[in-house]
This record gives structure tokens, C-alpha cells and sequence, in this order.
């Protein structure tokens, strides 16, 4: 995105050096939002229009965000063990083709992501329908879907295949037994038979759906790490990811068993670097792409909440309160985020309203103008994205920090916009409040 807006400064100042003081922003933005509305890529238009608006700070947009990431069903099979998927969260409401037609604006979004980081996409009945109507409104957008890979089998598969842009699999090992240990209640051999089948249909279609792999990295799974990149290549898998378990996942609610503490890898720093290296090497022989935390072991700073190599960040600016869009549109709570530091205590600030055909109510909404009004101030006095500047979130003596935090932003945001908090809101601080004190309790004993 950073190369968009860059080109984009070079075309304002020629223009602005050819016509002087003749360019006005409001107007060539109403220009491309007609442009946008006929035309046959509108997410390209409006992505243009995006980054003008970023550029200029704006707080009230006329873009819809480029990224989207959206929860269909609040359902999932699995209970992986890192997860923080549990009894106290599920959500047994599920979204229909017909909701998804009741928002023609998703075709001005660049990137969808039929995923947001809970349930299982294919066990929701609609989902082949769903993904067959967005492809035929916008042939060109980008659509992604992330599934633990156990229902893709025909006639699934083949509805699939072509269509979405890119298929992730959540898969979180390289051999069956540790597979089974971390995934339950799904089967190694099932999902690579799955996956077998759906590569020989997803080949012979004229767009074939780009495959990946992300995996948790933990301690009971690092040391295979380097075996996945053969199971990638026999698979024809494009690119796998890793990220670090974290411990948000220990204070999920439900009977089955979860991953201690320890499994962090930030207890296991030496032997995390060793097979990531190893990894690196197997993974350049498979030429398989492979992505992963920088190591423990090199200089790092913290940019937007992650450790990147020292004198490397791309300055300080956060473009997500004008880029991203997370949605839960579930009927027990329908909100909006545009940033995973802004958790679901802010559903009463930005409720979704399914039957609105323009989600520009809610996009520019007091929190998210307020969110663009703050997020980039020097020195930032929203506490969240503060947060976000000086914090490690995967790290484990991020965890109940995090937590405070989410309270804390959230108590400025209502007290900033003289709002009052919901019962809904009110009931998770406390569930907060009592899971700091397990964090806190865990991590002392480590």
C-alpha cells in the first residue's frame, strides 16, 4: 500500500505543478466515486480514492476500506488446542446468500476475507453460493477464505476451485500424531485426502485457486517445522505462514484440553531460531514461499505491535482506521473493528446494521473518525494504539497487559465520545479483569 501512496504523491505534486492551487481533493474524489459506481473493477477505483484519503488524513471517508475480513458462521468443528475458540463464544447464528445480497458495497472492497478469525467457513451451508454470487458481482476482487480443510471435499471442492483467490489451510503440523495432538476432533488423513482432490480439480480450471498453509508455531510442534515444506510441495502449496502461539488462547472456556504457557515459544527462544533456520533451507529446496516471525535472536524493534528488524519500519503512520474493516455479523453481537486492538467491548460503539444498504453509517461512525483523528498523533494519546507502538502482542508478558489495555481504551473512548457503556460491555470488563489475574498468575510461575 505504501507503493500506491507514494505513486500517488508524485501525480498530486505534478498536478499541483502544472495547475497550481487548481487541484481540490473533494472534488476529484466525487469524480472517482462516480467512476467507482459504474465501473466494472470498482474495488480498483476505490482503492485509488482510499489512499487519497489517507494521504490527506481525512476522518470522515468516501472510500469503503480496501481490506475486509468477515466471520460467516460463529461455528467451528475443530478445538485446537492454541486456539481462543471456546464454549463462551459460540455463536450458532450463521450468515445466509441473502444477507450477503444485502450488501452490494462489499464489491467495492479490494480484498475479502471470508474468514475473521473464528469458525469454520465450510460448515456453513451457503458458503459455495456465497462465494459463487461475489464472484460473479466482481470477477476481479480478491477472495480469500481461511478452513481447518476437514469439508473441503466434492461437491464443495468444485464449486470452490476458480473461484476464490486464495484458500488457506489451517494446518499447524507436518505429521499426523501431532496433527491429532493439537487439532482435535479432525483427521491428518482426511484433510490431505481433501486437499489431494481438490488440487486435481483446482488445476484444471482457468484460474486455479492459489493454496497456503498457516501454523501456529508452538513448543510441541517447531521441531517439524522444517518437514512441512515436502507436505507443501507434494500438495502444490504456494506459500506457508507462521505465527506465534499466543497466550490469548489459555483463557478460552470449554471441556477439552488447551495448550499450557510453556508452549510459547518466547520460553524456547534458541531452539525457535534453530528450526525456523533449518526451515528456511527446507523450504528455499521445495521452493515453497515461507513467511515468519523475525528470530529471537536478531535485533528487532516493535512497529505496530510486532517485532521487525531494527532501523526497518516504515515510519510510524497506522493505516488501518482507513484500510480495514473487521465484521462480526452475528445476531448476539453485530460490530465493527478496524483493528484487532479494538476488541468486541466496542460493539455498542459501532453496531452493524445488516439491513443497511450503505455501510458508510457505520464506517464513519464517531469511534472510527475518532480513531483517524488520533491514531497517527505525536505523542498518541489514544491509549490502544499507544499500545500498539510499545508492546510486543504475541510476546507472553504482553498478554495481561493487553488485557488492561483493551479496559483502559475502552473506558476513553466512551468517556471521549460521553457515551455510556452497554451491559454487554460492562460484563466483559469483568471477564477481563478475571482472566488478567489467571495471566498474571501463569506467568509468575513460569
Amino acid at each position: 500500500m505504501s507503493t500506491v501512496i507514494s505513486r500517488l504523491r508524485r501525480v498530486l505534486r505534478k498536478a499541483s505543478d502544472v495547475v497550481p492551487g487548481r487541484f481540490d481533493l473533494d472534488t476529484a474524489l466525487s469524480d472517482l466515486r462516480q467512476e467507482r459506481d459504474s465501473s466494472p473493477v470498482p474495488h480498483e477505483i476505490n482503492q485509488r480514492m482510499n489512499a487519497m484519503e489517507l494521504e490527506a488524513g481525512r476522518e470522515e471517508l468516501l472510500s469503503y476500506p480496501i481490506y475486509m475480513a468477515m466471520n460467516l458462521i460463529g461455528v467451528c468443528n475443530a478445538r485446537c488446542r492454541f486456539c481462543f475458540y471456546g464454549d463462551d463464544i459460540i455463536d450458532k447464528s450463521v450468515l445466509k446468500l441473502e444477507d450477503i445480497q444485502r450488501m452490494p458495497w462489499l464489491r467495492f472492497v479490494s480484498t475479502l476475507d471470508l474468514f475473521g478469525g473464528l469458525g469454520e467457513p465450510l460448515l456453513l451451508p451457503d458458503f459455495p453460493d456465497i462465494v459463487e454470487w461475489l464472484h460473479e458481482q466482481n470477477p476481479a476482487q480478491t477472495l480469500l477464505t481461511t478452513s481447518n480443510g476437514a469439508f473441503l471435499a466434492s461437491p464443495v471442492a468444485g464449486r470452490l476451485a476458480g473461484k476464490l483467490s486464495n484458500l488457506n489451510i489451517s494446518l499447524n503440523a507436518a505429521t499426523r500424531a501431532t496433527y491429532e495432538h493439537l487439532m482435535l476432533n479432525c483427521s491428518w488423513d482426511r484433510v490431505m485426502k481433501n486437499l489431494q482432490e481438490f488440487q486435481e480439480i483446482n488445476q484444471a480450471t482457468t484460474r486455479p485457486t492459489r493454496l497456503s498453509f498457516s501454523y501456529v508455531a508452538t513448543r510441541s510442534n517447531i521441531e517439524e517445522l522444517p518437514k512441512l515444506a515436502e507436505v507443501a510441495k507434494d500438495l502444490g502449496v504456494a506459500s506457508v505462514g507462521i505465527s506465534h502461539f499466543s497466550l490469548g488462547g489459555v483463557w478460552a472456556k470449554r471441556k477439552e484440553p488447551r495448550l499450557s504457557m510453556d508452549e510459547s515459544l518466547y520460553f524456547h527462544q534458541n531452539l525457535s531460531d534453530e528450526c525456523i533456520r533449518k526451515a528456511e533451507a527446507a523450504f528455499a529446496k521445495a521452493k515453497v514461499s515461507f513467511s515468519h516471525p523475525e528470530l529471537f535472536s536478531r535485533e528487532t524493534e516493535i512497529h505496530l505491535g510486532t517485532r521487525v528488524p531494527r532501523n526497518s519500519a516504515n515510519g510510524p503512520d497506522c493505516p488501518s482506521p482507513w484500510q480495514t474493516a473487521y465484521i462480526n455479523p452475528h445476531k448476539q453481537s453485530r460490530w465493527v473493528s478496524c483493528c484487532c486492538s479494538v476488541n468486541a467491548m466496542h460493539q455498542d460503539m459501532t453496531p452493524l446494521d445488516l439491513e443497511d444498504t450503505d455501510f458508510m453509517r457505520t464506517w464513519n461512525s464517531p469511534v472510527f473518525r475518532l480513531m483517524r483523528r488520533g491514531v497517527n498523533e505525536h505523542p498518541c494519546r489514544l491509549i490502544n494504539c499507544a499500545f500498539c507502538r510499545s508492546h510486543d502482542k504475541s510476546a507472553p508478558d504482553s498478554a495481561a497487559p493487553q488485557l488492561e489495555m483493551m479496559i483502559k481504551a475502552t473506558e476513553q473512548y466512551h468517556d471521549l465520545l460521553g457515551q455510556q457503556p452497554s451491559d454487554a460491555v460492562i460484563k466483559e470488563k469483568c471477564e477481563c479483569e478475571h482472566r488478567i489475574g489467571e495471566l498474571q498468575s501463569g506467568i509468575k510461575s513460569l
